[in-house]
């Protein structure tokens, strides 16, 4: 069974709980990220981190997907704006391999979509990258759609 938190901030009550599993979750995003953006265009990037505070902003908030042994396998990390058009922006996600085509990403989007709501937000939105054709794949079957193209110039 399968349960969704929702995190506060990293010194908050469940993130002192999850914090080991969700900066180990983080960085096997990044690792993974990091090898998807070098095949796309050979560029260094998502280095991994020593703390979750090096990417966790003011107002993000972290959907934690916690299973039955009470270990964290899955995470959203996002915001939402508070004024004009509500939207709520997907910063990274990530649901660990063990428990992949189990229904915790749909969970977890299914979580952040309910609170996204309940803060008047009518939009949600993310960035992936172009190559990933999973994560592009489960995104779209979630109704997402390609609005913006993000272009990138070698300086």
């Amino acid at each position: 069974m399968m349960k969704i938190v929702f995190v506060t901030k990293p010194n908050s009550p469940y993130g002192k709980k999850y914090y080991a599993d969700l900066l180990g979750l983080h960085n096997k995003l990044y690792d993974d990220q990091k090898i998807k953006l070098a095949d796309l265009n050979g560029r260094e990037g998502f280095n991994q981190i020593s703390k979750l505070e090096e990417v966790w902003g003011e107002g993000t908030l972290c959907a934690c997907a916690v299973d039955d042994r009470g270990v964290a396998v899955g995470f959203i990390t996002f915001g939402y704006t508070k004024k004009g058009q509500r939207f709520l922006w997907v910063y990274n996600f990530f649901v660990d391999e063990s428990v992949r085509s189990q229904g915790v990403g749909h969970e977890l989007i299914e979580a952040v979509e309910n609170y996204g709501k309940s803060k008047g937000c009518a939009w949600m939105q993310l960035n992936v990258l172009g190559n990933n054709d999973r994560a592009i794949a489960f995104y779209e079957r979630f109704g997402f759609r390609t609005e913006y193209q993000d272009m990138v110039k070698e300086l």
